[in-house]
């Protein structure tokens, strides 16, 4: 029983928080700050490195990305609705969405590669050898 409440007790304080709150400006910060609170931005730093250490570039890649585009999306959100009271519901629909609709590059996982293109449709810059 004390390991629900070790999990059920921030996120009933975290929907008390968004509760109080008058617009999307508040709505975010206490957002941003249950994130912080959970240590999210370390944890995707671990899992980064973990996937460095199994040689998964790609997949690390990605953990890097994580923070950056939860944050933009935030950001964007408080941009074009800061001081708007939107409600819970309509906040909660529209941050899911934001974060549904994440993307990520995905970065070369090494210098030393091959790409096999089409040259008239390719944009690679510097190419050195063309067959």
């Amino acid at each position: 029983m004390k390991q629900k409440n070790m999990l059920i007790a921030p996120i009933e304080q975290f929907h008390k928080a968004l509760s109080a709150c008058t617009n999307v400006e508040e709505m975010s910060r206490v957002l941003y700050e249950f994130l912080i609170e959970l240590h999210i931005p370390e944890k995707l730093e671990q899992l980064s490195q973990a996937a460095v250490d199994r040689g998964a570039l790609e997949e690390s890649s990605e953990h890097d990305q994580v923070w950056e585009n939860i944050i933009d999306v935030i950001d964007q959100f408080v941009h074009v609705a800061g001081n708007d009271d939107l409600g819970l519901e309509t906040f909660s629909t529209l941050i899911d969405a934001g974060f549904e609709s994440l993307s990520f590059r995905l970065v070369p996982p090494a210098i030393d590669q091959v790409t096999i293109a089409d040259m008239e449709r390719s944009r690679l810059p510097k190419i050195k050898r063309h067959f």
